[in-house]
């Protein structure tokens, strides 16, 4: 049978000289020799019919290497299941030493007893096509890297029902590809926006009017698969492919951009009324300076058993709180400039916490995570802070109940959305189950003596909130409030965490520091005014409740190579660790502390025999700023 179709391959060689393509008839492998080639060979190859036929020219040597395999795999399964026709695909070398691609079409030959003799393939040059189908691979691999590293969410649709999205999609929804795939837009519509207006059908009205008719671009919110609900600006067009019509969304989440915005206005807003309430306070001041004055000299012309000498008194106690009020308003005029240094939070927040909710009917519960960073921070603004915070959730919750507290250590990203620069950072969260406050409210909390009636709230918040916001912006930080009507409240405090790198920060205005003191005493009251005290003396203070905390607080200032010059220690601690018992584990964390035992119990023994404990020194409850400046001023030399 091959002969005879070599004798009429030969008789038609004129004619399929003039075709697109080349005929070759060769036996099967490994043998691989060619018994006929058309005489165009030459035209697509550069080498004669000759030269293939007399094996100067052999077709392994001219195929790519890399096809080979291919090629014989191939051939050898037909030849195992008997196929008869099969297509192939690969390259030859040309005479130029070009590769170029070719398709052929081989026919399996074979004998009178059913056996495979020959191949005869018909051959085509397909280069160009090849080229063509690369360059659309290569597009097609390019605009599918550039649609998934799209730093907006892109969907496909088919309808209503997503065909394709793209890896930010996926990271901005919460779903894996395969969950994605069949959703329709409407499952990203939360049931209602904040004004109350009903989402779903305004959005479903506006995704069918792009899906059957024009281009919608508006703002929506959307829903993540976890329930929270985010800020997104939706673009919708339709698109044509062959003969159907389909639907492109691009949806971006414009969280962050938004609360920047709202933080920029929050923040002009304050820095205007602000600036008004620090005029105001001046000039009140001075007019308190003259109702006060001359309150105390009326006082001198009256008996002092006098009824007008009480009413007076009255007066000048109301003057002296309306001057905390006008110490208030110069906090939230300027911020007020903190004092900084290096403290831990939970101290601050658990005695402030003990403080404020002393007397009543709730309870914190807190959820602290390890190895806390510490902060720099002016701890009394701090106190400030948390008072303020854990006064309104008690004012919100009258019949009692627990506020629960968490602190952790967070890194800031911006995937977070928080108008913060990325870092490190203390989160501190305080959550009370409250009435709650209205979602239409929540834009003005932070206002000054914004009207708190209907917000679940017992009293008016006056400047709590903003002196709050003023202090946490003044650190550097971000205060973001969370509620929900009729379930609760929570407050997110970030700050800065401190770490050793960067000491050289700016402090803020701080007065000359003589020295860093520890101050322990189970009394809240006791604790304030020796630390307001110390300041006015010059120094820096961390207060502690009792021994434990003490002995942490002087560890991590260890630690953090900021040791305190020395510690004021009560001796009796109700419930907790004393003076005396703190001492010994403090020595065996710095041998050489200078410690003050302080108590109001003169005839305790220790009190004579301070030395034989480990003090340095002793002094009496109460005690005046001039006694205790002389005890350190024994303890720290002084430049």
């Amino acid at each position: 049978m091959p002969q005879k179709l070599i004798r009429k391959l030969n008789d038609y060689q004129e004619i399929i000289n003039r075709t697109p393509v080349m005929v070759f008839v060769w036996r099967i492998i490994p043998d691989w020799s060619i018994e006929f080639v058309s005489e165009n060979v030459q035209k697509f190859l550069g080498y004669t019919a000759e030269d293939f036929i007399s094996g100067r020219v052999l077709l392994p040597d001219i195929t790519h290497p890399d096809d080979i395999p291919g090629l014989e795999a191939e051939h050898a399964s037909y030849e195992q299941h008997g196929g008869q026709e099969f297509i192939q695909q690969y390259r030859l070398k040309t005479k130029s030493g070009e590769y170029r691609w070719f398709e052929d079409c081989t026919t399996v030959l074979v004998d009178e007893q059913g056996n495979v003799t020959h191949y005869q393939s018909i051959v085509m040059d397909i280069t160009g096509r090849r080229q063509t189908e690369e360059s659309l691979k290569e597009n097609e691999a390019k605009f599918r890297t550039l649609f998934d590293l799209a730093n907006d969410a892109i969907f496909l649709l088919d309808g209503d029902k997503v065909i394709d999205c793209n890896n930010k999609t996926l990271e901005m929804f919460g779903y894996t590809n395969e969950e994605m795939i069949g959703k329709t837009l409407y499952d990203f519509l939360p049931p209602l926006q904040p004004d109350g207006r009903d989402s779903r059908e305004k959005a479903i009205e506006k995704i069918n009017n792009a899906i059957y008719s024009e281009p919608q671009f508006f703002e929506w919110k959307h829903l993540r698969q976890d329930g929270t609900v985010f800020d997104a600006e939706v673009s919708l067009s339709l698109f044509k492919f062959k003969d159907n019509v389909f639907t492109q969304s691009i949806v971006r989440d414009v969280t962050y951009r938004k609360r920047m915005e709202e933080e920029l206005v929050k923040s002009k807003n304050l820095e205007s009324i602000g600036t008004l309430a620090g005029g105001i306070a001046h000039d009140f001041n001075n007019l308190l300076m003259v109702i006060m004055g001359n309150i105390s000299l009326a006082k001198l012309h009256l008996s002092p058993d006098s009824k007008a000498v009480e009413r007076l008194s009255d007066a000048e106690n109301a003057s002296i709180a309306a001057k905390d009020l006008t110490q208030q308003l110069i906090t939230f005029s300027r911020g007020g400039e903190p004092w900084k240094k290096v403290m831990a939070v939970v101290p601050v927040i658990k005695s402030t916490a003990r403080f404020v909710l002393s007397g009543s009917r709730i309870k914190c519960k807190y959820f602290l995570s390890d190895n806390l960073h510490p902060v720099h921070a002016d701890e009394v603004q701090l106190r400030q802070v948390v008072h303020n915070i854990i006064n309104n959730a008690r004012e919100s919750m009258p019949a009692g109940g627990v506020i629960t507290i968490r602190v952790d250590n967070v890194e800031i990203t911006q995937k977070d959305n928080i108008p913060l620069p990325p870092g490190d950072y203390i989160k501190i969260s305080i959550e009370d189950k409250g009435t709650g406050i209205k979602e239409e409210h929540l834009g003005k909390i932070f206002d000054p003596y914004f009207s708190t009636k209907g917000l679940g709230v017992q009293k008016g918040m006056g400047l709590g909130l903003s002196v709050s916001y003023s202090i946490i912006k003044k650190h550097a930080g971000y205060i973001l409030l969370e509620s929900t009507h009729g379930v609760g409240t929570t407050v997110h405090i970030y700050l800065p965490a401190y770490r050793k790198e960067t000491e050289g920060i700016d402090a803020g205005r701080a007065l000359p520091v003589k020295g860093r003191i520890l101050v322990m005493d189970d009394v809240e009251e006791v604790r304030l005014v020796t630390s307001n005290m110390l300041i006015k003396l010059g120094y820096e203070v961390a207060c502690a409740e009792d021994g434990r905390e003490a002995v942490e607080l002087y560890k991590q200032a260890v630690e953090l190579n900021s040791p305190f010059d020395a510690a004021i220690l009560d001796l009796t601690v109700q419930g907790g660790i004393g003076g005396k018992e703190a001492l010994v584990e403090l020595l065996s964390i710095d041998p050489h502390v200078k410690a003050l035992i302080a108590s109001g119990y003169t005839d305790d023994p220790i009190m004579d025999n301070f030395r034989e404990a480990g003090f340095k020194g002793a002094v009496i409850k109460p005690y005046k700023m001039e006694e205790l400046e002389e005890a350190l001023n024994k303890l720290i030399p002084h430049l």
